[in-house]
C-alpha cells in the first residue's frame, strides 16, 4: 500500500517496454511543466519494463519528483481472463482498475495515458474539487463525431448513458480515492466487465458505466484529443457548445491554449509525422535520450512492412515480358497479352 505524504500529488501511468520510448517523451514534458514548491510521485504500473529501461526513466528523478515502478502482475493475474481487448490496445489500459486499490492512503490520484505531451502544471489540474464524484474526467471528443456514430448509439443503447456529452475519456482521470473505496470499485468494474462481456472500448465503458451520474466534467483543455484538430469533429463541437456561430473555429482558437495534449486515434505521431499537431510530440522527442531509438524502431517496423507488402504483391501478382507476348499472373492465374508495337 502506498503511504500518502504531505504537499505530494501521485501521478499514476500504465506502460511496458512496447510503449516506453513515448511514455518517456510524455513523462519528461510533465517534469517540465512541474512545480518547484509541490512535490510529485510518479507511480509506473507494468507487468513488463527490462532494468535498463526503468535506470533511465530514475534519471528525470529531482528533489521534488520521485519515480517508483508497481510490477502489477501479482494484481492481476486471477483476473486476465475477464480482460478483453480492442484492435491494437494492450493489457496495460486495464491497469488503473487497480489504482484504488494499491493507492488507498491518498485522498485523490491523477492517471494519465502516455500518448501525451503536458504544456502545464498538472497539479492545477490534480487540485480540482470534485466533490463527492467518482472522477474528474474530460468529455470524449469522437463521441458526438460523424465517425463514431457506431459509438454514439452504442453508449446510449448498451451503456444506458444518454448523455453522451458525460461519455468521458479515461486517458487523463483524477481518482478520487476514498469514494471509490467506499464504492467497492474493482469488484464492481469486474462484475461490469463480466456483463458487458467484450466492451467496445474496454475498461473505458467499464469506468463510465460505474461512475454515470458520479462525474465531475473537467475543461478539456486538460485533455485535448487530437480529435478535435480534425474537421470531422465539427459535428460534435455543434453538440458541445450549443447556438454558437464559427464553433470549430472557436474551439481550434482555445484548443490552443490546450493544457495536454492527447494523441487519441490509432494514428500516433511516432507513426505519421502528418497528423494533427504532431510537430509537438516531436519537438519534446528531440530532447530526450530516447529519440534515436523512437526513429529506429519505426524505421525498422516500416521496412519490415514495405517487405511483407512486396512479397505479398509478388505472389498475388507478377507481369513479365514474354517475346512478343505479356504474361500477367494474378492469384495464380496466367493472361497471355499481346504487346502492342512500337
Amino acid at each position: 500500500m502506498i503511504k500518502q505524504s504531505s504537499n505530494n500529488i501521485p501521478i499514476v501511468l500504465a506502460f511496458d517496454d512496447n510503449y516506453f520510448n513515448y511514455a518517456y517523451v510524455a513523462i519528461n514534458s510533465l517534469i517540465k511543466k512541474a512545480s518547484k514548491n509541490r512535490n510529485y510521485d510518479i507511480y509506473i504500473l507494468y507487468q513488463k519494463i527490462n532494468e535498463y529501461n526503468k535506470e533511465l526513466l530514475l534519471k528525470l528523478s529531482r528533489e521534488n519528483i520521485s519515480i517508483k515502478f508497481i510490477d502489477i502482475n501479482e494484481n492481476i493475474k486471477n483476473y486476465e481472463k475477464h480482460l478483453t481487448l480492442n484492435n491494437d490496445i494492450t493489457i496495460t489500459t486495464y491497469y488503473r482498475l487497480w489504482i484504488p486499490t494499491l493507492f488507498k492512503n491518498y485522498d485523490k490520484v491523477l492517471y494519465l495515458d502516455s500518448d501525451i505531451i503536458v504544456f502545464d502544471d498538472v497539479a492545477k489540474l490534480y487540485d480540482t474539487e470534485i466533490g463527492n464524484n467518482l472522477f474528474g474526467a474530460i468529455t470524449d471528443m469522437g463521441i458526438g463525431t460523424k465517425l463514431q456514430k457506431n459509438l454514439t448509439k452504442y453508449v446510449q443503447e448498451k451503456l444506458l448513458i444518454k448523455d453522451t456529452m458525460t461519455y468521458f475519456n479515461a486517458g487523463v482521470l483524477l481518482f478520487n480515492i476514498k469514494e471509490l473505496t467506499k464504492f467497492d470499485f474493482l469488484n464492481k468494474a469486474i462484475e461490469t466487465l463480466i456483463y458487458l462481456k467484450k466492451p467496445l472500448v474496454d475498461d473505458q465503458d467499464v469506468l463510465n458505466v460505474l461512475a454515470k451520474g458520479k462525474t465531475y466534467m473537467i475543461d478539456w483543455v486538460w485533455n485535448a484529443q487530437t480529435m478535435c484538430f480534425t474537421d470531422y469533429a465539427k459535428q460534435f463541437l455543434k453538440d458541445f457548445i450549443k447556438n454558437k456561430k464559427d464553433i470549430h473555429e472557436k474551439c481550434l482558437e482555445k484548443i490552443k491554449n490546450a493544457k495536454i495534449l492527447h494523441y487519441t486515434s490509432g494514428e500516433k505521431p511516432w507513426k505519421n509525422p502528418y497528423i494533427p499537431k504532431s510537430e509537438y510530440f516531436w519537438m519534446e522527442a528531440r530532447q530526450t535520450p530516447v529519440y534515436e531509438r523512437i526513429l529506429y524502431s519505426n524505421m525498422r517496423t516500416n521496412t519490415v512492412i514495405s517487405k511483407i507488402k512486396y512479397t505479398f504483391l509478388e505472389k498475388i501478382f507478377s507481369l513479365k515480358n514474354h517475346g512478343k507476348h505479356k504474361i500477367v499472373t494474378l492469384c495464380g492465374i496466367k493472361l497471355k497479352l499481346k504487346r502492342k508495337k512500337k
